[in-house]
């Protein structure tokens, strides 16, 4: 299992979601028979370090650490122009001797190492487009040389599955939706109580809630909009808005529910290592984003039974409940608080969310390693 990182990348969107994902993979694969390693560009005490070592999962690390982010990059273009990791990959290959690489970041470091490209499971665990345009031209370079020789790729939709046969021009693709540890989440969340005595208002209160970073694709502006119509009708309501902010964003979001009269119902609890168990505090989940691919708290919201009401955008392998229910954002805000509000208001179409467990769909994954290359173990 390939995962390495710039030390200042955005705890809420990776080092959140997708650690999370990848250590909860490892340990499943482990439990299930599989032998795994971690190979990471440089330790650095990540909630995935940190989760596989209590797991006595080993670790490797490309470079030795390097805190400071300008020579960090400094490190990583030497090495891409000059030095290459080729050397040390090979090291670690000679020792473990793995059967497959399942890489969930950019590839970066794999160029020129000892290993058959069909041996390789590339991850898109975002937006297909979007992944591609954030990554280097070097990394995209070297994928496309990976996926010519016979790379195989794993995506969460159908609609990504699509994506990535366009774009990169390969048929090795499967669909292998994120997983989610139901107990765990059913198991930690806060109770509303909890929260509204922390933040003085009454437990009676009416919780719309998102967990997002305050980023535009997260569309913001529209949830404040949105909830200032609900806010009309009910008086009783306040926004929880969990995520860390981005570009300085909090203000303009601050200045907006203060123009809607807002602003002393709108709480701003910025990032948080507990965002998970506050969505159980939620009366309705509300994502109103420009763009999604597979959202976990969407997930994580209807294991918790929330009402939630969200773009059109999100993916129909997303929608594991009734309660959940999918909204054009050509739609008014007004039609997006009725539906809020509205609990008869639901969905006629949606998948079994037991089919997202963290056991069934760590099984999806090691038969397509079998498919792949009768693998002994997963490095």
């Amino acid at each position: 299992d390939d995962d390495q990182d710039d030390p200042d990348e955005d705890g809420e969107s990776w080092y959140y979601f997708g650690e999370m994902i990848v250590s909860e993979y490892m340990i499943e694969l482990k439990k299930q028979g599989i032998s795994v390693v971690l190979v990471v560009n440089q330790k650095c005490s990540s909630f995935l370090e940190k989760k596989v070592i209590q797991n006595n999962i080993p670790i490797y690390a490309l470079f030795a650490p390097i805190n400071n982010k300008i020579l960090f990059k400094i490190n990583n273009i030497c090495h891409e122009k000059v030095l290459g990791y080729a050397h040390r990959w090979n090291e670690i290959l000679a020792i473990e001797k793995p059967d497959i690489i399942h890489i969930h970041t950019w590839v970066d470091t794999m160029k020129n190492i000892n290993f058959p490209a069909n041996k390789m499971v590339y991850t898109f665990h975002a937006d297909v487009n979007r992944s591609l345009k954030l990554s280097s031209s070097n990394n995209r370079k070297i994928l496309t040389d990976l996926a010519k020789k016979g790379m195989c790729f794993s995506v969460l939709s159908q609609h990504a599955k699509e994506d990535v046969e366009k774009i990169i021009k390969t048929k090795n693709v499967r669909v292998i939706p994120n997983s989610i540890n139901i107990k765990e989440i059913q198991n930690n969340k806060i109770e509303k109580h909890v929260l509204c005595e922390k933040y003085g208002v009454n437990e009676e209160c009416f919780i719309v809630g998102h967990v997002g970073r305050l980023h535009p694709i997260k569309n913001h502006e529209r949830l404040l909009k949105i909830f200032a119509e609900i806010h009309k009708k009910k008086r009783n309501s306040i926004l929880v808005l969990v995520g860390d902010d981005v570009d300085d964003r909090r203000k303009k979001l601050e200045n907006i529910a203060s123009e809607y009269k807002i602003d002393d119902c709108v709480f701003f609890l910025g990032q948080r290592q507990d965002a998970r168990a506050i969505i159980g505090c939620f009366d309705v989940f509300i994502l109103p984003s420009f763009s999604e691919c597979f959202p976990m708290v969407l997930l994580e919201a209807q294991v918790l039974g929330k009402k939630c009401i969200v773009t059109d955008c999100v993916p129909d392998e997303v929608i594991c409940s009734n309660k959940c229910v999918r909204m054009s954002l050509e739609a008014s805000d007004k039609i997006w608080a009725e539906a809020a509000l509205d609990d008869s208001i639901t969905s006629e179409k949606y998948r079994d969310i037991t089919e997202l467990e963290i056991h069934s769909v760590t099984k999806k994954l090691v038969e397509y390693y079998f498919d792949i290359c009768n693998p002994r173990y997963i490095l």
